[in-house]
């Protein structure tokens, strides 16, 4: 008892005071004793241990005070934050300025664990685990800024063993020590975070997994790890980190707990980065607030009325009222209407002005966040295209309103607009199948966020499947739809109706993100244009997500590729294409349909004046290429088989193959011989500039 009492003493007396004489009570870890084990020993002794055994004797280690001396002292957070309504607060947060590890100063090992161990382990201490936002400041404070790409490993079965645990750790070593810097210098780059989410409550599955966030690339921190569910609550692996803060803040000099103000309707835009309030903060949790607000509308579409009106098509819940912002200016939604659900539509608009929509939910105890911005034209005229807005990732730069990028090509080619959200869609708040043409922006969703899930890949069937124009564009469509080992049912739509086959998830070198192109080219005779065009994307001139990741891919049978990365330096995918393309018949309908797929957002282009060019080029698609060639040089490196054309070559040279009419049936760069497989007819194989006229 008497240790007991001199250790809290000491808690007590290693409080931090503050200039207006509030104080945050110090983090309750126990002294380190001086018979602890050291890291290495530990280690060795929970190798071969089963994971709960393991869990236990991690839990046993730090809950005693076995962690280093320099990992225990707090380092302090202070900037000026905005709430959700973009009021400013003085902020004070106090962090550890590592990630959790077991041993001394001199012989320690960072530790993986369950986020049940960690949530253990913040509890006993007086600790909370951080949200997303406080993992970005943990970045944007930190003295050392580690590559998360120099401290990753092998991606298979051994990331979650032991052995890999300590290795990773000695490769983090040896960058953390260049720096010169004391162990105890607040570090971030090196380690994903177990973080607490909205996603644990809201989530069908929330309670059963862990949610990490983290590994901030440089220069610029973003994540490649943004908030990510994916795996259950008793899944570790060597990139997973715990770095504990304190449940005491300061706001405006005022001690609150970090629990209170992420359950502020108002003040919880301070410390998260997520959609409305935490009900629950800790793994294993339960909600306190049976009355919060609503949430953020997430269904709902906007489509023309007539030249002077539009119609906001949403399903009301019960005791929830809504107001319409809207306005001419995407960021600044100057005007007001309440919702009237028997009548829900906008009056007094000017016809053919293009305008943009957000929705406010509330109720008797409090209002809802504003949605993602949708766009819609006033006017008389039908044949509009319909915008779904299906790019829902939680990611750096999704700031939830590039409905403009694409609303504001179509309106510069006199298109009229309207649009709807995906869940809409899915809903069937709006039919697809009423508009010739509709552009579904996918960002950079991906698999935990899903691009297309079962539902929306049935509508875009029937949609093809009756004539429809799709244009698609997202950076991880062939990721997360296309790749081998995927559900064979989003793997055939991938390739029959989307007409892409997926080669590799960035035109960077292996599995690097694609620093090495921010360009792309429109590839003749594929019925883009002939004149080579190029345009940037993400380059930092215009806000955008970072994709880091745009997909490489192949055309499926009958489809062209029509657009091609530009690399900077040595890539291997520049022989592979970023856009394809296909004019023709879906399934077993006889009705013509077209797609463009597109592994760079849409809004990620820049600047403005591309994107419309790149639209305009995209509408006037119809299968067929613009000009080619007649054949007029006979190429003895072309020859007939049994099965169709070999090409024999010795340098790298580009082949095409159209059909007789002019249809381009294959493209492919190689240096050397390449054979492809022909049904009987009359063929043109073009090699660089030479062509010769095959007959099969």
């Amino acid at each position: 008892m008497k240790k007991l009492n001199l250790f809290f003493l000491a808690v007590f007396l290693t409080a931090n005071v503050y200039a207006n004489g509030n104080s945050l009570q110090a983090l309750q870890i126990p002294p380190r004793q001086s018979n602890a084990i050291g890291g290495a020993e530990f280690m060795a002794r929970i190798t071969p241990m089963s994971l709960a055994d393991r869990e236990a004797a991690i839990f046993e280690e730090i809950s005693n005070g076995n962690i280093p001396d320099a990992f225990r002292q707090v380092y302090r957070i202070e900037k000026r934050m905005q709430d959700r309504n973009n009021v400013y607060h003085d902020v004070v947060l106090e962090l550890l300025p590592d990630f959790l590890a077991i041993g001394s100063d001199d012989d320690f090992c960072r530790i993986p664990m369950t986020p049940m161990t960690a949530q253990r382990l913040a509890t006993l201490f007086g600790a909370t685990l951080p949200t997303s936002k406080i993992s970005d400041l943990a970045w944007e404070f930190a003295e050392i800024k580690i590559d998360p790409w120099q401290t990753t490993e092998t991606p298979d079965h051994t990331m979650t063993t032991v052995p890999v645990f300590i290795s990773n750790n000695a490769r983090i070593e040896v960058l953390r020590k260049a720096f010169g810097k004391p162990l105890s210098t607040p570090i971030a780059g090196h380690r994903k975070d177990i973080i607490i989410s909205n996603r644990i409550y809201t989530d069908a599955q929330g309670r059963n997994r862990v949610f990490i966030y983290g590994w901030h690339q440089l220069p610029a921190g973003n994540p490649i790890q943004n908030i990510h569910g994916g795996h259950s609550i008793d899944y570790v692996d060597y990139s997973h980190g715990v770095r504990l803060v304190n449940q005491e803040m300061l706001v405006n000099g005022e001690v609150r707990r970090v629990r209170d103000v992420l359950r502020d309707p108002v003040k919880y835009r301070l410390i998260s980065n997520e959609t409305g309030i935490m009900v629950i903060t800790e793994y294993g949790g339960e909600p306190e607030r049976p009355n919060p607000p609503p949430n953020a509308v997430t269904s709902f579409a906007v489509v023309p009325e007539s030249a002077t009106s539009v119609r906001i098509l949403l399903t009301p819940e019960t005791g929830v009222s809504y107001r319409i912002r809207f306005g001419t200016d995407v960021t600044n939604l100057t005007q007001t209407a309440e919702l009237n659900p028997s009548s829900p539509v906008i009056s007094g608009l000017t016809e053919n002005q293009l305008y943009y929509f957000a929705i406010e939910a509330f109720n008797s105890h409090g209002s809802a966040p504003l949605s993602r911005r949708l766009a819609a034209t006033p006017t008389s005229r039908d044949n509009f295209a319909l915008v779904v807005v299906g790019f829902n990732r939680n990611i750096t730069g999704n700031h939830g309103m590039f409905v403009r990028q694409h609303a504001e090509a179509l309106a510069d080619l006199n298109k009229p607009v309207a649009s709807a959200t995906n869940p809409a869609v899915i809903a069937g708040l709006v039919n697809i199948n009423n508009f010739p043409f509709v552009s579904w922006m996918l960002g950079e969703d991906s698999t935990v966020d899903t691009t297309l899930n079962a539902a929306e890949r049935d509508i875009v069937k029937n949609y093809l499947e009756n004539g429809g124009f799709l244009y698609i564009s997202g950076s991880e469509i062939g990721w997360d739809l296309g790749r081998e080992g995927l559900a064979q049912n989003a793997v055939a739509f991938f390739r029959d109706y989307l007409k892409s086959v997926f080669v590799a998830t960035s035109p960077g070198p292996g599995t690097q993100p694609s620093g090495l192109s921010r360009s792309a080219i429109i590839l003749p005779d594929a019925g883009f244009g002939n004149d080579d065009f190029t345009f940037r994307f993400a380059d930092g001139t215009e806000p955008t997500t970072p994709v880091n990741f745009p997909d490489v891919l192949l055309p499926a049978e009958g489809a062209v590729g029509f657009l091609r990365y530009i690399l900077t330096a040595g890539g291997n995918h520049n022989v592979y294409y970023g856009g394809i393309a296909y004019a023709g018949t879906f399934g077993n309908s006889t009705i013509p349909a077209r797609v463009v797929v597109m592994g760079i957002p849409f809004e990620a282009i820049v600047p403005a004046a591309a994107r419309t060019e790149i639209m305009r080029r995209i509408l006037d698609f119809d299968g067929v290429p613009t000009d080619i060639e007649n054949p007029t040089v006979a190429n003895n490196r072309v020859f007939r088989t049994m099965n169709g054309v070999r090409i024999e070559l010795e340098t790298l040279a580009e082949i095409t193959i159209f059909d007789i009419s002019g249809r381009l049936i294959h493209r492919v760069k190689t240096d050397a011989t390449f054979e492809h497989p022909l049904i009987r007819g009359v063929y043109l194989v073009k090699v660089d500039n030479e062509v010769t006229k095959v007959v099969k």
